[in-house]
């Protein structure tokens, strides 16, 4: 190899930011080589200079042979057009382990058409290892992550997100959001810019109407957050299809709504009280048999309508199901006799105090 290239101060600088400096060459039949490699390229890889040797088709031979062929394309096209090599690729150490490394090279010819370059690789592992962590938990996420820009609209969207809204990889850059929800831009604004972006997307979490590529819609929950990096705008926005939340919802509110007709509906009285002796619950019929209206009952002490005395202790559950016959002076002062049948039950499952519930049939 030639000497040093490159003053021994600038070598010396870059060492220490884990650069490596070079200088490759290409003769005039197109044979590859390398002249120079920086001293640090042991410490960092655990070969000599001298041990980096080229292939026969001109790459390094610890160059990863994934990226051999792209690298030596950008590397004979650098020379044909004269521009900077633009280079990232994987290399393998020493101890089998694999650094990334970025740089560029300026070619130059020389008179017998020879093409020279001094070039720098700048070795990104940590980098590149962070991101590629980074990209690992958000395609493995559940949830749809995507990052907007107040400008230039979508400018990533997790593997999740592509999936959900059946869109290839990358296609959503560039979008604006709104077409990924049956929702229209303001008046006068085709589309989301700047601060105004805001008035679109307001930060909290909501439910939308969603719209897959193919046509097809779903209910879609999405939070979105503004995010202001050096007066720059953006929002970062998480969202999931909850189409079955929504049908679990229905299923509940149709089953809530049956009881409820079945509570109202029903020909005997029905009472729930609660541990304290007040009742939280009443039908009409038994508004009907004691005379008085829901609001006269809801809330109202149980003594007031039924002698206590004849029933088990309220806080008392040990009695399982029960059944009564009373005598009771109605609204209207008249007498009349009821059979009260009844059990304590638990209102929820983690509830201290047991309610009561009544039959009451005339």
């Amino acid at each position: 190899m030639e000497s040093q290239p490159f003053p021994a101060p600038l070598v010396g600088l870059l060492a220490d930011l884990s650069c490596i400096l070079f200088r490759r060459r290409m003769d005039a039949e197109g044979q590859i080589s390398y002249d120079w490699l920086s001293p640090n390229v042991q410490p960092l890889f655990g070969f000599t200079p001298a041990e980096l040797t080229v292939t026969r088709a001109g790459a390094l031979n610890a160059l990863h042979w994934a990226d051999r062929d792209d690298h030596l394309r950008e590397v004979k096209s650098s020379a044909a057009a004269l521009r900077p090599s633009r280079e990232l690729f994987r290399l393998i150490s020493d101890d089998g382990q694999t650094h990334w490394l970025r740089g560029s090279a300026h070619p130059r010819r020389l008179a017998d058409g020879t093409i020279v370059w001094d070039g720098a690789w700048l070795d990104i592992s940590q980098w590149m290892r962070a991101e590629h962590h980074f990209q690992t938990v958000m395609d493995h996420a559940e949830d749809c992550i995507l990052t907007v820009d107040c400008d230039s609209g979508i400018e990533w969207a997790n593997a999740a997100t592509e999936r959900l809204f059946g869109c290839a990889e990358g296609s959503l850059n560039g979008q604006c959001l709104m077409e990924l929800i049956q929702q229209s831009c303001p008046p006068g604004r085709p589309s989301c810019h700047g601060d105004t972006m805001l008035s679109c997307f307001q930060r909290g979490t909501r439910e939308v109407t969603a719209i897959r590529a193919d046509g097809s819609t779903f209910p879609f929950e999405m939070t979105v957050s503004e995010v202001r990096t050096d007066g720059r705008l953006s929002l970062i926005v998480i969202g999931r299809d909850i189409t079955r939340r929504k049908q679990t919802e229905s299923v509940l509110a149709e089953t809530e709504e049956r009881l409820r007709l079945t509570f109202e509906a029903a020909p005997i009285g029905i009472l729930v009280a609660d541990s304290t002796g007040h009742v939280r619950q009443s039908n009409p019929a038994f508004h009907f048999m004691c005379g008085r209206e829901a609001d006269a009952v809801d809330g109202a002490p149980l003594s007031g309508f039924l002698p206590v005395a004849v029933l088990p202790g309220l806080e008392n559950s040990a009695e399982g199901v029960f059944c009564r016959e009373v005598e009771v002076v109605n609204a209207d002062g008249g007498q009349r006799r009821w059979r009260l049948s009844g059990s304590h039950f638990r209102a929820a499952e983690d509830d201290p105090q047991h309610s009561l519930l009544l039959l009451i049939e005339d």
